[in-house]
């Protein structure tokens, strides 16, 4: 159990250890701080293979911000309240925020059709760009998909401007989730920016920059990992902690080229506290208007009905960038987001003046917190009498889960390694470049007598699966996939099948 929020104390050097950067109006200690860094503390004692936590909460009555456990093992970075953290698809909240704040100064109509945001969009006839609107992409109900541009902006990183433009004439209709049917997706996000970029003459990244960041002060956000690295920023790196062997970095790391729209930003705590701020109080940060009043209250008001209540928060319609749910009695606003090795969870009550943000570089286990440390938040400044019992519970929980999911990676493991390979013929045979024009180029190589592939930024190596002239992968780390090769007369490859896409052979 830890103390309520009567009980905390509201020391000079507590305060100054959890206060946000300088610059910071009216800077006071959240009551509640001291449990909720008890809290946090004892959760990584139960579980010391969890990598870190960052966490943020805003309130009208003060604010908190901290980092808790490490932030890069290998470096020796310990998390603190100026971290970045990958957020994910949390990201989305502020693409279409900054969609808003054109929309208010008149830089750009949420309702106008996306076929006329830059001239010569080459989207095919069937894809009805002309009755799709700006807004329809931003809340999931544009019954569109574009799944080569998803995957090479977020997982390969092979694009440019140039291709990402003429990868808009491979747009096809959702058949399954029509234009005005909610449907979650990265495409809708991705495919704006796409219009975008072209009509504004400026890239999203720069965009969120100029729109956001700069505007809120926010001194730790970016879309640009260069940038980040560039200017020594305390970096989060992304850690599986459910391993039989204990905990292990995550291998893929994120890159400008796969930062996107849908998913593509990284914050810390301190930042993360000018978010919230913005969103609770019209767009003013610090007492000044950062962002258009207009703006925020359109990402709360224009409102999609998603047919799904079974999501955290039973959240039953979705926003500009938001989904909305109930927490109890209170109307809550919400994006998760999730990559391997992070997890992300922003939220926030405009009727309670609060909000939080927890970020995890662990998953898929330390992530399983970043909701129940939300929750533990709320409950204290709200005065929940079973707020550290419920988050006690969600700690259990979370340990029995780790057994059982190391049990399960163990038993997958000694399974794949009683396989035989089914490929008919030397290495040699199948190494080269494959090349689908819609997913882009993937190389089939060799080290150390292991067969490797690799598509852009993913690489992993392969081994035996069932199916004749095959091999599995882990391209996307703990998704694993089958690859499938086509056999030439001579038993030469000259194609190969990956997640249902065709890559024939170039060399």
């Amino acid at each position: 159990m830890y103390p309520d929020r009567r009980s905390v104390s509201t020391g000079l050097a507590a305060l100054l250890a959890a206060a946000p950067s300088p610059g910071w109006a009216g800077v006071r200690r959240l009551a509640a701080g001291d449990a909720i860094q008890a809290a946090v503390s004892h959760a990584l004692r139960e579980a010391p293979d969890i990598a870190g936590y960052g966490v943020a909460v805003y309130s009208r009555e003060g604010v908190y911000a901290q980092g808790f456990g490490v932030a890069d093992v290998e470096l020796g970075l310990q998390a603190d309240a100026d971290t970045a953290w990958y957020i994910a698809s949390s990201t989305k909240s502020f693409t279409a925020m900054a969609m808003a704040s054109l929309a208010a100064r008149s830089r750009l109509d949420l309702d106008a059709p996306i076929d006329g945001l830059a001239a010569g969009a080459p989207f095919p006839p069937e894809a009805e760009a002309g009755r799709v609107r700006v807004r329809d992409l931003l809340t999931h109900t544009s019954g569109l998909s574009n799944d080569p541009i998803s995957f090479r902006v977020a997982y390969s990183g092979q694009h440019d401007p140039e291709l990402l433009w003429r990868l808009l004439a491979l747009t096809k209709p959702n058949a399954e989730a029509p234009l005005g049917r909610y449907r979650y997706t990265n495409d809708g996000y991705n495919i704006l920016t796409v219009l975008t970029d072209r009509m504004l003459g400026m890239r999203w990244q720069d965009l969120l920059q100029r729109e956001i960041f700069d505007r809120a002060g926010m001194r730790h956000t970016t879309a640009y990992m260069s940038r980040a690295k560039r200017s020594g920023w305390r970096l989060a790196r992304g850690y599986a902690s459910a391993l039989p062997e204990g905990r292990q970095p995550i291998a893929l790391r994120k890159v400008d080229a796969t930062m996107q729209s849908a998913g593509g930003l990284i914050m810390s705590a301190n930042d993360a506290l000018r978010w919230l701020e913005l969103l609770l109080n019209d767009g003013r940060v610090g007492g000044r208007q950062a962002i258009p009043a207009e703006a925020v209250r359109r990402t709360r008001d224009l409102r999609v009905e998603t047919g799904d209540t079974r999501e955290e928060y039973a959240a039953g319609q979705y926003s500009l960038g938001w989904n909305i749910g109930k927490r109890r009695s209170d109307e809550i606003f919400f994006h998760f987001g999730g990559f391997p090795g992070f997890r992300t969870h922003v939220s926030f009550i405009p009727s309670q003046g609060m909000g939080v943000a927890v970020f995890s570089n662990d998953g898929p286990v330390g992530a399983e917190l970043t909701t129940p440390i939300a929750e533990l938040a709320y409950g204290l400044m709200l005065g929940e009498p079973d707020a550290a019992t419920v988050f006690d519970a969600a700690i259990a929980d979370m340990k029995v889960q780790r057994e059982a999911m190391t049990a399960r990676v163990k038993a997958d493991r000694d399974r794949r390694a009683a396989r035989t390979w089914t490929l008919s013929q030397p290495n040699a045979a199948y190494l080269g470049v494959y090349s689908s024009p819609s997913f882009g180029e993937m190389v089939v190589t060799e080290e150390r007598g292991k067969l490797f592939v690799i598509i852009g930024e993913l690489k992993s190596v392969a081994e035996p699966f069932t199916a004749p002239e095959s091999l599995r992968v882990e391209l996307i780390p703990y998704s694993g996939s089958v690859i499938t090769f086509e056999m030439a007369e001579g038993g030469r490859p000259r194609a190969l099948s990956w997640d249902g896409d065709r890559y024939a052979r170039i060399s």
